[in-house]
């Protein structure tokens, strides 16, 4: 287990300070707590005029499309960008100007000069692949769960210096720099502790020339604290999951100060289209009850049926299958293109789902955890499981003997 030692968020700080093209990766599929946080720190080294790059795997839930700058983000871990050279000019202003041409297809970008000119042979252009100095990865608590992209693009990532950003007991301390904090309920947590730190511990020759900010920075905004509230809400299910601390609802507090918007972050997490609605009545009707173990599931096919996407699944075992009376684990399978995914709820402070996820090769939280079997769906494959988290249940010594 690791503590969020006040030595590894002096080495973030001096990571983050001397360099200037980032990466920020979270896990696959994520959730409000990853993109809440990937976007936060996203608009933070922004404004410190870093070079960043914000990068997804996997479909995002669209329920989050509401966050600030979420167009910017990329599922694109590799990725070539265009870089043009302009000699002799560094001292000079300039005009710059992009225009698109439809017809042609063509993007056409104008640079003017009023006092110089510039020769053909003093301008070059490069293709090259946005190679970061450094990747920070959000909510991840083991490189595995990031392949095979991040093996795919070794080209672009070799060279870079790892932070590791998260909050579950489980993370592997993959990176050379951990920030990890398992009393935290959501990674968004863990952030505001670092910015807060990254604010007062940058040293002004690693700021900007052009940056006119005192020495100690208020890297929070509306848009930085709606992110990262957003995260605490959705990992805490709006301070409904075991995981609600005090600490927790301090921070939500300090965020709403800061302009955090609650009211359309609930707004946005109550909300839910048709096809959502169609798939938890799906769920509804298949729901297992073995004591006071209920498990329900859903087959790739379902969502054909009922024209649906595997996003719609997002938010159902929180809002629906563990509000079941009575019941102390809750288990969800849904067979997806990458196979069998497991979400699994405990409301009973003696029984630790995190360990019954990890024999399936995942991990999370005491009260939340989930898994990923690469196995295509089949009835005798969700029962068998259903059946193997029933007994793990057992062996922990709860009451469902």
């Amino acid at each position: 287990m690791f503590m969020l030692e006040a030595s590894q968020k002096q080495k973030a700080i001096e990571l983050i300070a001397k360099s200037q093209r980032i990466t920020l990766l979270t896990h696959r599929d994520p959730d409000g707590d990853a993109l809440g946080s990937l976007l936060a720190l996203l608009l933070v080294l922004q404004g410190l005029k870093k070079e960043v790059k914000a990068v997804y795997l996997g479909t995002p839930d669209a329920g989050f499309e509401f966050l600030p700058s979420y167009q910017k983000l990329t599922n694109r871990l590799q990725e070539e960008e265009v870089v043009f050279t302009l000699e002799g000019v560094a001292d000079s202003e300039a005009t710059l100007m992009f225009r698109k041409d439809l017809e042609r297809g063509a993007l056409q970008i104008k640079i003017s000069f009023a006092e110089k000119s510039i020769e053909p042979n003093n301008v070059k252009v490069e293709n090259k692949i946005f190679q970061p100095d450094t990747l920070i990865i959000l909510d991840v608590s083991d490189l595995s769960q990031l392949q095979p992209e991040l093996s795919a693009a070794k080209e672009a990532l070799g060279k870079a210096t790892i932070l590791n950003i998260d909050h579950h007991k489980s993370n592997s301390g993959f990176g050379s720099v951990n920030l990890v904090d398992p009393a935290a309920t959501a990674t968004a947590e863990v952030l505001v502790s670092f910015l807060e730190a990254l604010g007062s511990g940058l040293k002004e020759e690693f700021l900007p020339k052009d940056n006119s900010t005192p020495k100690t920075l208020s890297l929070f905004n509306p848009e930085v604290a709606t992110c990262l509230l957003c995260g605490i809400l959705t990992d805490t299910a709006m301070f409904q999951n075991t995981n609600t601390t005090p600490k927790s609802l301090t921070v939500a507090a300090q965020l709403i100060g800061l302009g955090g918007r609650r009211e359309e972050i609930v707004s946005h997490l109550k909300a839910q289209s048709l096809s959502q609605l169609k798939v938890k009545v799906r769920v509804i009707e298949r729901i297992r009850l073995k004591k006071d173990f209920l498990y329900s599931y859903l087959f790739q096919r379902d969502f054909e049926e009922l024209g649906a996407s595997e996003t719609d699944v997002s938010g159902i075992i929180d809002k629906e299958l563990k509000t079941v009376s009575g019941c102390k684990v809750v288990l969800l399978l849904v067979e997806t293109k990458d196979g069998i995914r497991g979400r699994l709820r405990s409301l009973d402070d003696k029984i630790d789902v995190s360990k019954i996820a990890e024999t399936f090769g995942g991990g999370g939280h005491r009260g939340a955890a989930g898994f990923l079997l690469h196995k295509e769906g089949s009835l005798e494959q969700f029962e068998e499981i259903a059946q193997r988290v029933f007994d793990a249940v057992n062996l922990q010594g709860d009451s469902l003997k």
